[in-house]
């Protein structure tokens, strides 16, 4: 109970990249048995005064894409530029002229 509980914790945002890395690592390792976690569920989870083990690691897993995701900007591919082209026209809202498809 107590390694799992650190494990989850290794995932916070101000541990350093290689403890998340090695959180991440085991618990895809974990999650990818299923009596595992139904054990997990049944002995901590299920059980009165326990440490919820399981849900533990959901939320954290949880926070832990949020975080990756919101502290990454987004970023646009950028768009192929062609020589000395000129942007098409539009009739009724739509595009025509060369380089444009049907």
């Amino acid at each position: 109970e107590i390694f799992l509980s650190l494990i989850v914790k290794f995932l916070d945002p101000d541990k350093p990249a290689w403890q998340r890395a090695l959180a991440l690592e085991l618990l895809h390792r974990l999650v990818t048995q299923p009596r595992l976690l139904t054990e997990f569920c049944r002995c901590y989870d299920c059980q009165p005064h326990a440490t919820n083990i399981f849900q533990d690691m959901i939320n954290s897993l949880g926070a832990y894409v949020q975080n990756v995701f919101v502290s990454q900007p987004v970023q646009e591919a950028p768009q192929p530029q062609q020589p000395n082209s000129t942007p098409p026209s539009l009739l009724a809202g739509m595009p025509i002229g060369p380089g444009v498809s049907a």
